[in-house]
């Protein structure tokens, strides 16, 4: 486990579940689309035949996504994470598999800034593939090795491992299984920004 994050420049968080709760129900999404239970969503749809077929289920997606963001809520402590990272002079950006116009809106709905954002309309292999994180480290100009990405599932952290970079595992559902793909564990954003430097 990590215990020292003074090499760390930047901090990159996973947006649902992270960030904010937005209740996304996913078993239900997958229901609505015809999509076996436990599918990775992003990727089923990438499966689906026709162009017809993939926009038909971008637009149920979207339609779950946008109402999530409608009644979506910060994290406990996150604010206090990000006043610990500004007062650090360490940079913040957000990867995740959420659409532009739904992250730009939560985005704008709790006034956060953020150096960088990329979402799944920004590249062309999402998460646990590395693509977005070194897409972000590359244009903040942050070396992978100085960089860490804060999420709370295993794809997440496959992510940060597939980058090269240290993953954090936000765990407020407990533990999961997913603590041994992680660096660090912890279940409250003001526990991280105590240990921060």
């Amino acid at each position: 486990m990590v215990n020292n994050f003074n090499k760390i420049d930047l901090f990159i968080f996973d947006m649902d579940g992270t960030l904010v709760e937005s209740h996304l129900d996913f078993d239900k999404m997958r229901l609505e689309l015809g999509f076996p239970k436990g599918e990775p969503i992003l990727e089923y749809i990438e499966k689906l035949d026709s162009i017809k077929e993939k926009e038909e289920a971008f637009k149920i997606v979207n339609e779950h996504e946008l109402k999530g963001a409608q009644v979506a809520t910060p994290m406990p402590g996150i604010e206090s994470l990000f006043s610990k990272i500004n007062s650090l002079g360490k940079q913040k950006a957000i990867l995740t598999r959420n659409s532009k116009l739904v992250t730009d809106f939560i985005i704008s709905k709790f006034d956060w800034e953020f150096d960088s954002i990329v979402t799944r309309d920004c590249i062309t292999a999402q998460k646990p593939e590395p693509e977005g994180l070194h897409k972000i480290c590359n244009e903040l100009k942050i070396p992978e090795s100085n960089s860490c990405y804060i999420g709370d599932y295993r794809f997440d952290l496959e992510a940060a491992t597939n980058a090269k970079m240290l993953g954090l595992f936000y765990s407020t559902k407990g533990l999961r299984g997913f603590e041994e793909l992680a660096d660090f564990v912890y279940k409250d954003h003001k526990e991280l920004a105590k240990v921060l430097k």
